[in-house]
């Protein structure tokens, strides 16, 4: 045998002794783990220099050394923070950690996996700046300077056991047990996948998707993700890019799909939402500093849409802001439903309305069609803006009925009582835009333009009626009042008004307005008529009386007199007095004034002016001169700006002057 054959012979046979005898010593050593238990303290202190905690280790520690040597860890805990009030931030009842030896050796951590069972966590919070949570940040810096994170091959985590509370809560508000989580590596083509399953309270979740492998990376270095969230039947999509620990997202575009809403989830949390049907929510969110920036967002609800962006400031108290737009946007699901109280119209249910306890939240919505209480408006603007001291709509306007309704809002609490401050105007709204949108008899036409502002204080609708002070004026201009013969005389009054609609029929058969306004001054629950003035060219009404919004009752008289002795000889003043569900409207037998010589021959007897006729109508003409009309228009008028102004400046009457 030639010697270079001998010398491949034996080396053959070196190296196949040299592999049975490591494999044998790692055999042997895989089956006879170093106790590392009595080195129990100084692991503990290591362990708290990194995370900042204490941390205690009941069980056995042992070390299996092999190519990918193994430490095992039973009964880990680390200690909860001193204001926390759980007993431990962490307990693990069986930890794992497999790392490759040859990098060790050349100084280099790769860990091949990593494993638990059985881990429960209680993450708490004050509400303000504490979380218990933070060491997780805080392990991979070390005074803010970047630490090095190990490859890890692979994570497995078993039965573990979340919950979270803020302080002073008797129960976790939220509670969440995974059945399996792991994050594995696939070596081959660098790409990491996620996935869980459990339940979050009592519904069920799983996440799964892929990321970026935990190669060494320091916290400044972002990594790309895309996940897929199920909980219950809510399906969440992210893509994007994350900055370990978790903590700060680099961006990442979401889209979000609840085809039942968010009524069962939100129960399952503690929070009463309306049903208010399938929901759809897509967009991406940017961290600028402090700030998460939830921008190019659409979202639709039924047949409501939503787009625009909406900043939140994570650092407490938490503050957000945004702007949306809308196509359309119905509210009426979102409203709390109360049902009317049989007899009345202001609720005596007391309000349930919470105001956040930290938090500032600013909010401008714009909607080219808008629903509220089955009313559609157009072109609505609203700017609202909440915090603990209360609500403040500082802008609240909308189109409808042809004019434009212009309103601001504020709403305090003080003690259990709210306080609420309205100011609301309307511009040019045509009357009979009015009356076809609500199914109202057609009586009337013309323009109104009324202001009001009024505060009150109460727990309820009818404690705050009975307790409202303010004022209120309105004016009806371009106007015209039907004065058809069409009913007799003789019917019931209550059933005189049925028969409005479709009374216009041309010119002659309107008498036109000339002037038309009403004041109120409101003190109390009760307003007071400090003018009322409705002058036709064929005749005048005013009007004296109250409203009493305490009991909810009305006490009106209305005096008409004519202005044309072409029209019957007949003045009838009419009382409406009663509770205002369901006033009752009479004839004052003692302002009748009969007709007397020619003029009562030139009307057929037993024939009386239709209902605006038994308003408007009938005896003595008060004036003949277009001029006395418009100088009597213009005093009456300025007889009660002056009279509202006593009760303190009002610049959007001085406005209509």
């Amino acid at each position: 045998m030639k010697r270079g054959a001998r010398l491949l012979i034996l080396s053959m046979v070196l190296t196949g002794g040299l592999a049975a005898g490591l494999t044998s010593l790692v055999l042997y050593l895989r089956s006879s783990a170093i106790d590392l238990s009595t080195l129990r303290e100084p692991i503990t202190r290591q362990l708290k220099a990194v995370t900042g905690r204490d941390v205690k280790i009941t069980g056995k520690i042992s070390l299996g050394l092999s190519l990918i040597p193994t430490l095992d860890v039973e009964g880990m805990q680390i200690e909860n923070e001193p204001w926390g009030k759980a007993d431990y931030f962490l307990r693990v009842g069986e930890a794992r950690i497999r790392v490759h030896l040859m990098p060790l050796l050349r100084g280099r951590v790769e860990i091949d996996s990593v494993s638990a069972k059985h881990v429960q966590g209680h993450l708490e919070s004050d509400g303000e700046k504490r979380r218990n949570w933070n060491l997780l940040a805080e392990a991979v810096t070390q005074t803010g300077e970047a630490a090095a994170i190990p490859e890890i091959g692979k994570v497995e985590f078993t039965d573990i056991k979340v919950d979270y509370r803020e302080l002073g809560e008797k129960a976790a508000r939220f509670s969440l047990h995974l059945d399996t989580a792991s994050l594995k590596n696939d070596e081959e083509n660098g790409i990491g996948s996620f996935e869980l399953s459990g339940k979050l309270n009592e519904d069920t979740i799983s996440v799964s998707g892929q990321t970026a492998p935990l190669f060494t990376v320091s916290p400044e270095q972002p990594r790309q993700f895309d996940a897929r969230i199920e909980i219950s039947d809510i399906q969440l999509s992210l893509d994007g890019s994350v900055k370990f620990p978790f903590e700060e997202f680099t961006y990442a575009d979401f889209s979000l799909e609840a085809p039942k809403g968010f009524t069962a989830i939100a129960s399952s949390l503690g929070v009463e939402l309306p049903d208010y049907g399938p929901v759809q929510i897509a967009g991406n969110i940017t961290p600028f500093g402090e700030e998460l920036h939830f921008g190019n967002m659409t979202a639709k609800s039924g047949d409501s849409d939503v787009n625009g962006f909406v900043i939140v400031r994570m650092e407490q108290p938490l503050r957000l802001r945004g702007e949306l737009r809308s196509k359309f946007m119905d509210l009426d699901p979102y409203l709390p439903e109360t049902p009317p109280t049989e007899g009345r119209i202001f609720s005596a249910d007391e309000f349930v309305i919470s105001f956040p306890e930290a938090g500032d939240f600013r909010l401008k919505h714009q909607a080219e069609k808008l629903k509220v209480f089955d009313q559609e408006f157009a072109n609505s603007e609203i700017e609202a803006h909440l915090n603990s001291t209360g609500l403040l709509i500082s802008r609240m306007d909308a189109d409808y009925a042809g004019g434009r309704l212009v309103n601001s809002m504020n709403i305090r609490p003080q003690g259990n009582d709210l306080v609420f401050g309205l100011n609301h105007q309307v511009r040019g709204v045509d009357l009979i835009a009015l009356i076809e949108k609500n199914d109202w008899p057609n009586y009337a036409q013309g323009k109104i333009t009324a202001i009001f502002e009024g505060e009150s204080r109460g727990a309820s609708a009818a404690a705050l009626a009975a307790r409202l002070n303010g004022r209120l004026f309105a004016e009806i201009t371009e106007g015209a009042i039907p004065i058809k013969l069409s009913t007799m005389l003789s019917g019931s009054i209550k059933n005189l008004f049925a028969s409005f609609k479709n009374m216009f029929s041309g010119k002659d058969m309107e008498a036109a307005i000339e002037c038309g306004f009403a004041g109120f001054a409101i003190q109390d629950g009760v307003a007071g008529n400090k003018a009322l003035l409705i002058m036709t060219d064929k005749a005048v009404m005013t009007g004296k009386g109250d409203i009493d919004l305490r009991k909810e009752y009305l006490n009106f008289r209305l005096s008409p007199r004519s202005r044309d002795p072409e029209l019957i000889n007949l003045a009838v003043d009419v009382e409406i007095e009663g509770p205002l569900v369901a006033p009752e409207f009479r004839l004052n037998k003692g302002s009748v004034v009969k007709s007397v010589g020619a003029t009562a021959g030139k009307t057929a007897l037993g024939v009386a002016l239709g209902p605006l006729g038994v308003l408007l109508g009938a005896a003595g003409s008060v004036m003949t001169g277009g001029n006395a009309a418009k100088v009597q228009c213009e005093d009456r008028r300025e007889k009660v700006y002056q009279d509202l102004q006593k009760t303190g400046p009002w610049p959007e009457l001085q406005a209509l002057e």
